[in-house]
């Protein structure tokens, strides 16, 4: 797919401006929990001082943001060759956990409902589990009712409106039964819209024999 505007606007809505909280290892540049060497400069628009230790965080703006997401991450990831929801999940959990983890979860199923679960275990496996434990399951959560929106918008077919019917000239005409006894005919001739009768593939009028009993129900006299 190539989704990545669509795709961003869904993620970043998961990610806040600066956070400054010492206790996520990925607001730490050169060490972390305030270790030696270490600096906190933060995370902003997901995009974590961790990964980028000679960024300016503080500063970033969300144009920055959009350019470091589609290099780092969606491209990265090839998210271009795989399905919208598929990418969708992928994009994300190498935005959260790394783009070789996303790749590792994808190399064991190309499902994305079980590509959600086995990010859900691993993100269970981490001692940072009860501190962000809940933000992580609510954010898998919405991801995963946002992924099936578009799995759902793909598998509805399009639908274009039908061309309208031409508009129909009825003629009337009175003709005798094999029996003499005369009676009325009803003969219905599609024309264009202004007034021109269309003609079939033999060159002459598009005409449709319409019994009496047919012309009564049209209201036709």
């Amino acid at each position: 797919m190539n989704g990545f505007n669509e795709a961003f606007e869904i993620v970043i809505g998961h990610e806040g401006g600066l956070s400054l909280d010492p206790r996520d290892r990925g607001n730490w540049s050169d060490g972390a929990f305030g270790q030696k060497g270490g600096i906190l400069k933060g995370t902003k628009y997901g995009v974590a001082a961790h990964a980028y230790p000679t960024l300016d965080i503080r500063n970033l703006t969300l144009a920055d943001a959009r350019a470091i997401y589609k290099q780092n991450y969606w491209d990265r990831a090839a998210c271009d060759h795989l399905p919208a929801p598929l990418a969708l999940v992928v994009f994300d959990t190498a935005i959260n956990s790394g783009v070789s983890r996303a790749l590792g979860f994808l190399a064991q199923t190309k499902d994305w409902r079980r590509y959600l679960d086995l990010r859900l275990q691993f993100l269970q496996s981490l001692s940072s589990w009860k501190t962000f434990g809940r933000g992580w399951t609510r954010r898998v959560d919405t991801l995963r009712t946002q992924a099936q929106q578009w799995q759902d918008a793909a598998a509805t077919p399009i639908t274009r409106p039908s061309a309208p019917a031409p508009p129909v000239l009825y003629l009337y005409s009175q003709n005798r039964d094999p029996n003499g006894t005369l009676r009325p005919d009803w003969t219905s001739i599609a024309v264009d819209a202004e007034g021109r009768v269309l003609l079939g593939a033999d060159k002459r009028p598009r005409t449709v024999y319409m019994p009496p009993e047919l012309a009564a129900a049209k209201g036709l006299k």
